[in-house]
């Protein structure tokens, strides 16, 4: 199992069943780190990046019954996501700046 498998578990959340959940909670928590799903989900791949966000998004704003461990672990990964993409942008207008002036 790997990082591409993320987003399929997310929907295991939203499951009715609190085993479920559960299971899907100690799946994602034991085999997944921030830095793995990163390395994945690269710039280049960003349609799938952002679909992550989305569910996640979704995931923590319906406030599903799920684990504090799992929710610090999903605001986590989105929060460093998008800090990373607003590094991403700050650089290219920087850049893109420079060039402007020169």
């Amino acid at each position: 199992m790997g990082p591409q498998t993320l987003r399929t578990l997310l929907i295991g959340l939203h499951d009715e069943s609190p085993q479920v959940r559960k299971i899907v909670e100690k799946e994602i928590i034991e085999n997944f780190s921030i830095h793995s799903i990163l390395e994945y989900f690269t710039p280049d791949r960003s349609s799938h990046r952002m679909s992550l966000k989305i569910a996640i998004r979704e995931i923590l704003e319906k406030q599903l019954a799920i684990n504090v461990k799992t929710i610090s672990f999903l605001q986590n990964l989105l929060a460093v996501m998008e800090n990373e993409y607003a590094a991403c942008n700050y650089e290219y207008d920087q850049n893109y700046n420079n060039e402007n002036i020169e």
